[in-house]
């Protein structure tokens, strides 16, 4: 029987994943194609979906997993259709990770939940971790990157649904091996964490399938990574980076670390706390499960804690040493998914002590928690959606005033500054012709003219 709290804590937390599918999917309308989606839209058009990836498997990207899916968004693109699309599909495949994942733990912890739980959660856990992602427009609307890097995180989890699974014996173990093909050769940051989380905890776990489905799952994604680390377009990528001694990659590496912990997390510590709030409530009446402690706690979540550590020590040395740098936002894209599952188990078995030391007012807590969360989300679709609406206006401005220039003969054309893209990839270009980002727009239109934005006159300059 459902309690008046429990129902409107319900009801809270679907309105969030709710008022975030609409959120996102709504501002996704006004998305626009930038930078390497010339690339690869061209590509596509002019060599096919397999010759495409081949091309840039041995010139420039070897991760054919992911870019077999982006060339087959781009052969059958379609202006102001396509990227809507793919979000929709972002929605649908975030949901259905989740949902196995969690459907697969709860049969095998034998935790409780009513049917409305089961299918809200699985929306309320995608919108948590769009928001505590470090980067949304190059992770999350970026055609080019999405498949790679957002949707090799939400097969890891959809994989992981199927190894916590039991029976099926005669299916999972296919389906698996092809789950974790794509993820191995979707992006190496997904890969390599995926393949750490595998082998941790395929030492830890069996099912009645036994250890040979985690072996399975961790053979296919080194072979997904192996091809891809074997493709030339691994090594002209690496000739385009900067070239540091491995003192100094080192030392990246490690100042990436000290940022993500000390800068990075902290910045999404205030979204994954009123995200995991609720779960913490809901974990209460879990007893078996509740820590007594706050060393009880660490006890119980040291493999996570463990797991989580290596991740963020592999990725920031893994930047530094391929990269000399930081690298961009999507890459980072396993930590924020790390953290918020991490967060997720810890914030379920602490709900007891938790609700202790705040005198019994979780509920209380977590209620605000979701209340502010509709706030910020209400505020974000109200504001949100103008300003992608004023972003695609302009673009699609900027297109009709290049494709007019072209017709007209013009080689060179001087572009207006885009507005802010918000929450989207923004299709700016640079003041520099030879810059990628404006090549790539000029591929568009057959590399028949240069263009450029002006670069901003500062302040007080004459």
């Amino acid at each position: 029987m459902v309690n008046s709290r429990e129902k409107w804590m319900n009801l809270l937390m679907a309105a969030n994943g709710l008022l975030f599918v609409g959120t996102f999917l709504g501002i996704g309308l006004f998305n626009r194609p930038s930078a390497d989606d010339f690339h690869y839209l061209a590509l596509v058009q002019q060599h096919g979906v397999w010759d495409a990836m081949l091309l840039h498997y041995h010139h420039w990207n070897p991760r054919w997993a992911s870019t077999l899916v982006v060339n087959g968004f781009f052969s059958v693109w379609q202006d102001g259709v396509t990227l809507p699309v793919l979000h929709l599909m972002t929605v649908v495949v975030g949901w259905s990770a989740f949902a196995i994942l969690f459907w697969a733990l709860r049969k095998r912890n034998g935790i409780g939940m009513n049917r409305f739980q089961s299918v809200m959660l699985p929306l309320y856990l995608l919108a948590g971790l769009f928001h505590v992602s470090f980067g949304r427009g190059d992770t999350w609307y970026w055609l080019c990157s999405v498949p790679m890097y957002l949707w090799g995180v939400l097969a890891t989890a959809f994989g992981f649904g199927l190894l916590f699974l039991q029976g099926g014996k005669w299916w999972r173990i296919p389906s698996v091996a092809v789950v974790f093909a794509y993820v191995g050769g979707s992006s190496e940051p997904v890969a390599v964490c995926a393949l750490i989380v595998l082998i941790y905890v395929g030492l830890l776990r069996s099912d009645n399938v036994g250890p040979r489905i985690f072996h399975v799952a961790t053979l296919a994604c080194l072979i997904g990574l192996m091809v891809d680390a074997m493709g030339n377009g691994a090594l002209v990528r690496m000739e385009h980076l900067p070239q540091l001694p491995i003192t100094e990659k080192l030392w990246v590496g490690l100042k990436n670390y000290g940022r993500l912990l000390l800068l990075r997390i902290p910045s999404v510590l205030p979204a994954l706390m009123a995200f995991l709030l609720p779960i913490a409530w809901i974990g209460q009446r879990e007893a078996k499960y509740q820590a007594v402690s706050l060393t009880d706690l660490y006890v119980m979540n040291r493999h996570g804690f463990a797991m989580a550590d290596l991740l963020l020590l592999c990725i920031s040395f893994m930047m530094g040493l391929l990269m000399s740098d930081a690298g961009p936002d999507r890459a980072w894209l396993p930590i924020s998914a790390m953290l918020f599952a991490v967060g997720a188990v810890v914030a379920y078995r602490s709900g007891n002590w938790l609700n202790g030391q705040l005198k019994g007012k979780l509920f209380h807590l977590a209620l605000l928690s979701q209340v502010m969360l509709l706030a910020y989300q209400s505020y974000a679709l109200t504001n949100g959606i103008p300003k992608a609406r004023i972003y695609a206006s302009a673009v699609d401005d900027r297109m009709r005033t290049i494709a007019e220039a072209v017709d007209r003969g013009d080689t060179l054309v001087v572009l207006k500054p885009l507005p802010d893209a918000g929450w989207l990839q923004s299709a700016e270009v640079t003041a520099d012709t030879a810059h990628h980002l404006n090549q790539h727009l000029s591929l568009h239109f057959g590399k028949r003219v240069k263009l450029f934005v002006p670069e901003a006159v500062p302040s007080g300059a004459q």
